[in-house]
């Protein structure tokens, strides 16, 4: 019986999560039921190929120009600045309300949309761990900001879902890379 009201307890809550699309439903939702440009997911995903590459190329020990950890964190630092540009983007297009609110809101935008960049030119210039944990950071933050933004202003009904999946597996190569560098390398 307790079990029962246990179980049915999580399921509502589960369902109440699934409705108010929460993290969850943002995840697991079809990108194509949502509308998401098919360049996009394209663009998207390609975009992930330095970094499940550089993980590869990481374990294998290939030989490369730089170091593939030099090179994970290299491109980590220009995908974490774009995350930055694209909320500069929607910030952009916002300003043409005229709405005194709204144009405040757009402010506390174009003011977080640098703070991504600066957090990676710092993991560009600080050592390999600290490097990691500034970029691991970064994209947590940045995407944690993501969801705020949804408040403020209207944002494609694709790109959270897509950016949740784009990030958590860029942030996982990272953490690999980071472990496999502390027991492994550097």
């Amino acid at each position: 019986m307790y079990i029962d009201h246990l179980l049915n307890g999580w399921l509502i809550k589960v369902n109440k999560i699934m409705k108010n699309k929460s993290l969850l439903f943002i995840f697991f939702s079809d990108l194509r039921n949502l509308d998401c440009p098919s360049v996009a997911i394209l663009m998207g995903y390609g975009g992930l190929i330095p970094f499940l590459g550089g993980v590869i190329f990481l374990v294998s020990g290939i030989d490369l120009v730089l170091d593939s950890s030099v090179i994970l964190i290299y491109y980590g630092a220009v995908i974490l600045s774009f995350t930055g540009a694209i909320l500069w983007g929607f910030a952009t297009k916002e300003t043409l309300t005229k709405n005194t609110s709204q144009k405040k809101r757009n402010e506390i935008l174009f003011m977080w949309s640098i703070i991504p960049a600066l957090i990676a030119f710092f993991a560009l210039i600080t050592g390999n761990f600290v490097s990691y944990i500034l970029l691991i950071s970064g994209f947590s933050i940045s995407y944690i900001y993501d969801l705020k933004a949804l408040k403020i202003i209207k944002l494609p009904s694709w790109y959270l879902p897509l950016r949740a999946r784009l990030t958590t597996i860029a942030i996982l190569c990272l953490v690999f890379a980071l472990f496999w560098n502390l027991f492994y390398g550097i």
